[in-house]
């Protein structure tokens, strides 16, 4: 959008105060009208309030307004529908006549701390303008100001964050307070690394944004740090490959871009910061499609583009998916390659119109119709926040009936277990693992019947993943206020696979050869009798159930459990100061079950970070 200079405001990303905007009128008002800002981005108007609008001219004193109406969350989720469309920040009525060139001087503040969370996010453009309302309401054609664009800018570097990854290469980048990559002082970008016997080697990393280079770690646990010339330390996650040598990739790929209606980042930024700043193996957007099969401000075509423009073979691949959502569900499709997406974009859009939507309940008939089209194994359904509804999260309701505006999955039965593959476990709005909350694991909401656990109890054999949802473009970071509160991210999906390439990681993916994390990269290398997480085993009675267990963490483990039945089975012992675990965990029950039986792992880490495997299923052979 065109600004002039003077309308372009800078706020560095953790700041408490929002700088004022002065904008000055470019056509007059009159008087008794009523004028209201309104921003391009809903993300704006939700984290901010107005607290006061004056009048500033040469010619007389400052004077203030009266606000006829100023934004609150509270009327928001009674009248959703209506913020979505108008977008009201602040409505000020005019007493008098305001002639071309008055300037309006507009303060605004954060509405709370958590919805501060959502302008800690550099790289983001937030605009808005003066608009003219008519007696009516209505918005009249020509704007009464030019647009102010508040420009959301890292701030300087505090931390140092550094990645070891499958094939040997170390990445590592500057953050500012918030979490925000960012610059580092030109002297303090030389690096040296530090194996685990403490030897300092020459780093070759080369200077800005991101720095990297190639180690080559003789063991599986090895970790490196990163120092720089200014003193600041990380240290690497775990060497992620399994002990058999199968590589472990590190991803996101539920967040939205400016393609959705209510995303605020172009989805090139986002896919670069994914790659250059945040060192993820891979990444995708889940932006919100229309029935249609169109995005509110692209096409799945010009996605298809800029993701493939995005990938660099061997360091960075592509994830293609797109979120379909409705009133009883959200979830997301994906697939394997563009072309694919575009053809289960087609059809998914062609069966909602062969199987329209009935009181926002999922016509499942038009999903699994997109992801029939391009075929198994090259296609997967992934529902999410599966176990809440809007009115519990903030109140959110449907004015027309005053029920929840979403609402808990209505899941297909019987279970589909050739589609529905996996489930999204942990997310912004929390973990939906239960039916009972359990802050300890990240479960802040339940009891709707929709969880992992009542999903696994009607037969559905789904996979784990996690992700953020987030809706200013960050892949893997927080747009919510997160449970850790230091810029961390917020949720990983780890899969294995043999290399990386799109084809390879969604067949991990699809195979359930994943497990998923708040964030953190810990390595997980669970399986059972040999074969790995995911994997549906068919064994006699008497035969073992061994799943042999090897977590190397990012903090010292505080719970490892073992969960069958939707309850815990076995707690297993963890020493203390105990960052890399293995143990070997059977089955002894003499009246264990026998057949259509999971198990699966979950840890937790001292500083509250979590892990969540892909359960093993068993079947009487």
């Amino acid at each position: 959008m065109p600004h002039t200079p003077q309308s372009l405001i800078p706020l560095s990303a953790g700041t408490e105060i929002i700088p004022s905007i002065l904008l000055p009128l470019v056509r007059p008002v009159r008087a008794r009208q009523v004028i209201r800002f309104r921003p391009d981005e809903l993300r704006l108007m939700m984290s901010t309030q107005a607290h006061s609008v004056m009048v500033r001219r040469p010619d007389s004193p400052p004077r203030e307004l009266t606000i006829a109406h100023r934004f609150d969350q509270d009327d928001m989720n009674r009248r959703w529908d209506y913020y979505i469309k108008h977008r009201p920040i602040v409505d000020v009525a005019c007493d008098e006549e305001l002639p071309m060139g008055t300037v309006l001087e507009l303060s605004l503040g954060f509405v709370s701390d958590s919805q501060k969370d959502r302008l800690n996010l550099s790289g983001l453009d937030w605009s808005g303008q003066w608009l003219a309302l008519t007696p009516e309401g209505e918005v009249e054609d020509k704007p009464v100001s030019e647009p102010a664009v508040i420009r959301v800018q890292p701030g300087s570097a505090t931390s140092l964050r550094a990645w070891l990854h499958a094939d040997g290469r170390v990445v590592a980048n500057h953050f500012d307070q918030v979490g925000n990559p960012t610059d580092a002082p030109e002297e303090a970008v030389d690096w040296v690394l530090r194996g685990p016997d403490h030897a300092m080697e020459d780093g070759v990393f080369t200077t800005g944004t991101p720095a990297s280079t190639l180690v080559k770690p003789p063991g599986v646990i090895q970790r490196v740090s990163v120092i720089d010339q200014a003193g600041r330390l990380a240290t690497t996650n775990a060497l992620p490959r399994t002990r058999a040598g199968e590589n472990i990739y590190f991803g996101e790929f539920h967040w939205h871009s400016e393609l959705s209606s209510d995303g605020d980042r172009p989805l090139r930024d986002a896919l670069a910061s994914a790659r250059d700043e945040l060192g993820l193996d891979f990444a995708g957007p889940a932006d919100h499609m229309g029935d249609d099969g169109v995005y509110s401000f692209g096409t799945a075509e010009q996605q298809a583009e800029i993701m493939r423009d995005a990938e660099r073979p061997g360091r960075f691949v592509g994830l293609p998916g797109v979120e379909w959502s409705a009133r009883y569900g959200h979830a997301n499709t994906y697939t394997d390659c563009y072309d694919r997406l575009l053809r289960m974009v087609e059809a998914t859009s062609k069966g909602f119109t062969e199987h329209p939507k009935r009181d926002g309940v999922y016509p499942w008939d038009a999903l699994i119709q997109g992801v029939e089209s391009v075929g198994a194994p090259h296609a997967i359904l992934i529902p999410h926040h599966t176990n809440t509804d809007s009115y519990e999260r903030g109140g959110v309701l449907k004015p027309e009936d005053g029920r929840p505006y979403w609402a808990p999955m209505t899941f297909p039965r019987p279970a589909d277990q050739t589609w529905i593959r996996a489930f999204e476990i942990h997310q912004g709005r929390g973990s939906f693992e239960s039916e009972t909350p359990d802050p300890a694991w990240r479960g802040d909401v339940g009891g709707y019947g929709s969880s992992f656990h009542s999903a696994l109890m009607r037969g559905y054999r789904m996979g784990v993943t996690g992700g953020t949802d987030n809706h200013q473009g960050w892949p893997s970071r927080s747009g919510w206020p997160s449970h850790f509160g230091d810029g961390s991210p917020l949720g990983l999906t780890a899969v294995i696979a043999d290399e990386l390439t799109t084809e390879s990681v969604f067949s991990g993916l699809y195979q359930r050869h994943t497990y998923a994390t708040t964030g953190v990269r810990i390595v997980a290398d669970v399986t059972m009798n040999g074969s790995p997480m995911g994997s549906e085993l068919r064994l006699g009675p008497d035969e073992a159930r061994e799943m042999n267990i090897r977590l190397h963490g990012t903090a010292d483990w505080a719970a490892v459990e073992v969960i069958s039945a939707g309850v815990v089975i076995d707690s297993l012992d963890v020493p203390r100061h105990c960052q890399d675990f293995e143990a070997t965990w059977q089955d002894h029950r003499p009246g264990r079950p026998c057949t259509d039986i999971y198990y699966y792992l979950r840890a937790r880490q001292v500083d509250g970070h979590c892990l969540w495997c892909s359960p093993f299923w068993i079947d009487l052979a």
